[in-house]
């Protein structure tokens, strides 16, 4: 049985032009197109998304590019880390979230939460 989001994650929000953060948009979006807001898995996420193999693959970040020779374990182990570490960020208009364990199977759980970035203050619309 898949487990709900016990407590809403705080959104930070990354400094305008993080790279790194930036290249993870492609595989949000598909994720995004793939599940919407629904809770995956890793290995959901791997299979979904064809991210073992580079000529069908979205562009992956570069940070997933060597686990991705190494294998699907590795794949799986550094998504998830990767996964882990950006929790509460906001990147591109989606905000990753950890949505608890699938107790079947004792894995960890993630979900995207679409955002609308907040317009500033007096900004021309």
């Amino acid at each position: 049985m898949k487990t709900s989001i016990t407590s809403p994650t705080p959104m930070r929000k990354p400094l305008v032009g993080d790279e790194q953060l930036d290249e993870w948009v492609p595989l949000l979006t598909a994720w995004w197109s793939h599940f919407g807001d629904e809770p995956v898995t890793v290995d959901e996420l791997r299979v979904a998304l064809s991210l073992d193999t580079p000529e069908n693959s979205l562009a992956i970040p570069t940070s997933l590019l060597r686990p991705r020779r190494k294998g699907p374990g590795a794949l799986k182990r550094s998504l998830g880390r990767r996964l882990a570490a950006l929790v509460g960020w906001m990147i591109g208009s989606f905000v990753v979230c950890d949505a608890g364990e699938d107790s079947h199977v004792h894995v960890r759980l993630w979900q995207l939460r679409q955002v609308q970035p907040k317009t500033q203050q007096g900004a021309i619309e």
